[in-house]
């Protein structure tokens, strides 16, 4: 009779324990894993030294040291390239698992992105994305803090900003000159910016400027694929159309 009243009272105990006692996986933040790394030299992922396979997710800073490089392979098919003295944010955008955005905050980076599996290039608060559903490639060039260069390697991007509601078509070969400008607290885009992060902070949004010949695009992608570490091969492909399998 006493070890049945015992065991009685143990189950009341337990039956009496909160839910909040166990582990609540809805409070916690989910990891969304957006693709691996492919390729590495001198690169961390999150705070820690990135191996090729190490996975990225949604959120990760990823920082390149000097004369080092990086490659992200995405989920969808999609690549990213991170060259060296670079920091660069990755995060899954809402409306589909296939979505990333790629926020810079000073090097440079390489991107293709298609309808399929899109990559939206972020600086301060202007976007990049591709114009159309051809598949399209971008690199974006932080050159200091208030300049930086947006190019167009293949096909037609689409660049807007937020806080003036502007925005330039650049066709294959183009390239944009930007200026990264500070504007008052209350002019700021709502979500506009970064804060505090790398060479670019909230407090900046960016100015497009003239369009740019070709030539120059040539030049941009040279110097964000960090050609001192390329093959002779690997030269004449930064220059040339970019290829798609």
């Amino acid at each position: 009779m006493m070890a049945r009243r015992g065991l009685a009272v143990l189950l009341i105990a337990l039956l009496a324990v909160p839910a909040a006692a166990s582990p609540a996986t809805g409070s916690r933040a989910v990891a969304i894993p957006i693709g691996t790394i492919s390729q590495s030299d001198a690169a961390n992922v999150g705070g820690a030294g990135a191996l090729p396979g190490t996975t990225v997710f949604s959120g990760d800073i990823v920082e390149v040291r000097p004369q080092g490089s990086a490659s992200i392979l995405l989920n969808g098919g999609m690549q990213v390239r991170v060259s060296s003295a670079s920091r660069v944010q990755l995060r899954r955008l809402p409306g589909g698992a296939n979505q990333v955005e790629l926020e810079m905050f000073s090097g440079a980076a390489l991107f293709r992105t298609s309808e399929a599996a899109p990559v939206v290039g972020r600086l301060a608060d202007a976007t990049v994305r591709a114009k159309g559903t051809k598949p399209a490639v971008g690199v974006i060039s932080v050159l200091s803090r208030k300049k930086a260069v947006i190019a167009a390697e293949k096909g037609e991007l689409l660049v807007s900003t937020s806080h003036d509601s502007k925005s330039v078509t650049l066709r294959e070969g183009e390239a944009v000159d930007v200026t990264l400008s500070a504007l008052p607290a209350a002019a700021m885009p709502q979500g506009g910016g970064t804060t505090g992060a790398g060479t670019l902070t909230g407090k900046q949004v960016a100015v497009l400027g003239t369009v740019i010949a070709a030539v120059m695009t040539a030049i941009v992608v040279w110097l964000a694929l960090d050609h001192r570490k390329l093959t002779d091969q690997e030269k004449q492909d930064a220059v040339s159309p970019f290829k798609f399998p």
